[in-house]
């Protein structure tokens, strides 16, 4: 009996080294595994998105450099991004851009929506001179003066003396033709 005792405890030995050994193997194996699908499918690198202010540069840079060669285009490329323009300086760069855009192509009026938006985000002395001369060639008097009258109260650094004389006629001009006599027909 004592043989029986002792063949059964190498055996139960036995089997419990080799089942040690198997595990051993199959966390080896699964280790080699990991580290195999690891190196095969590594995890993505972040690439780097433009910020809406790098975005918004590259796009503004674009239009600036094709701004009188291609106004059409520049409308074309800033008119689906307009809204996207979170820094004011940048919204403020879009509109006078597209404003001047409009005004290369001879749209006035258009021009002059952009260039009201405009003020409203950055009310400066020649944005307001800017405005005045499109209200002036779309034949809109009474804005012109009023632009102008803003323009000539301003700080400008731009406004000189020759041209404040030019631009205080042009104003005078202006409302003589608003207040003049209505012509009348001649039958």
């Amino acid at each position: 009996m004592e043989d029986i005792k002792k063949t059964t405890a190498k055996i139960w030995i036995t089997y419990g080294i080799t089942g040690f050994l198997i595990g051993v193997c199959i966390v080896t194996f699964s280790a080699i595994g990991l580290v195999a699908y690891k190196t095969a499918n590594p995890p993505p690198t972040p690439t780097s998105l433009p910020t809406p202010t790098i975005a918004a540069e590259a796009i503004l840079n674009e239009a600036n450099q094709i701004l009188y060669e291609n106004p059409q285009q520049v409308l074309e490329m800033l008119e689906p991004h307009l809204e996207e323009f979170t820094d004011t300086n940048d919204l403020a760069r879009a509109l006078w851009y597209m404003g001047t855009a409009e005004m290369q192509l001879g749209h006035n009026q258009l021009a002059s929506v952009y260039f009201e938006r405009l003020i409203q985000v950055s009310p400066t002395p020649e944005n307001y001179m800017t405005l005045a001369r499109i209200y002036d060639a779309a034949g809109n008097l009474e804005k012109a003066v009023e632009y102008y009258i803003i323009y000539l109260d301003s700080d400008a650094p731009m406004l000189t003396e020759d041209m404040r004389a030019m631009l205080e006629e042009r104003v005078d001009q202006i409302q003589l033709i608003l207040t003049g006599p209505t012509p009348t027909l001649i039958p």
